[in-house]
């Protein structure tokens, strides 16, 4: 795992532990997505070399 998606993954769990419990499923899915889309641009480099 390369470091920025270990940064990311860090950073979305202390987003996930301070959020309230009743967090929208909108709110879920756009750190959702979000994640997804830094993942895979994380990725894309190795992918291409």
């Amino acid at each position: 795992m390369s470091v920025g998606a270990k940064h990311l993954e860090d950073k979305l769990s202390v987003i996930a532990k301070n959020s309230s419990p009743n967090a929208s499923p909108v709110q879920l899915s756009v750190v959702g997505c979000h994640w997804l889309i830094t993942f895979f641009y994380s990725l894309l480099p190795i992918a291409f070399r």
